[in-house]
């Protein structure tokens, strides 16, 4: 089964309409799990933010910063990455993932995680310059070794014309941002 997660754009100037396409979104069945990436918010902010859905939203995002929220909002999942390198003590029941940029870094990471994401899978739509960090062959090999499975999820660069592509290539799953947003 095809699995799609969407991810926030760290900065948005307009938070009902952002609100609503999340909504929107995860209703449709379209988008699996949010990831909440606004490395500027603060704690507060962070909860103020996290405070305008309900909890059977909530319960469909995973956090990159202040996953102490985590519990305390009922949200349903963490997200390991460069700020956040280790899970709270109080984990349990929460999604993990990781973020992971390397195909060695996959391997290393994947016990223990519910998935990962691997970047730069294409050229970033919403980073310009960041460019893909694989080739084609090198995507099929780690998928032939097994590597590349269902815990793993394309990133960067993502958009439904590559679906295909990722399918052929071993993914089931995929995450967006720029191509959400853009």
């Amino acid at each position: 089964m095809w699995r799609l997660i969407g991810i926030t754009i760290p900065e948005h100037d307009n938070v009902q309409a952002e609100k609503e396409r999340i909504i929107s979104l995860l209703d449709s069945g379209y988008i699996t799990y949010f990831h909440v990436r606004k490395p500027g918010f603060s704690y507060e902010r962070m909860r103020q933010w996290l405070s305008l859905f309900g909890e059977e939203y909530r319960a469909r995002m995973s956090l990159h910063d202040h996953h102490e929220l985590a519990k305390t909002m009922n949200v349903g999942g963490i997200h390991l990455n460069g700020r956040n390198k280790f899970p709270p003590l109080d984990a349990n029941g929460l999604r993990l993932s990781c973020s992971c940029h390397s195909i060695h870094q996959i391997e290393e990471e994947k016990k223990g995680m519910d998935y990962l994401f691997l970047s730069p899978v294409f050229d970033s739509i919403s980073k310009k310059g960041y460019r893909a960090g694989f080739t084609k062959e090198e995507l099929m090999e780690a998928s032939r070794k097994g590597i590349i499975d269902d815990k793993v999820v394309a990133l960067s660069g993502v958009s439904e014309d590559k679906f295909e592509e990722l399918k052929a290539v071993g993914f089931t799953s995929a995450a967006l941002l720029g191509s959400l947003w853009n």
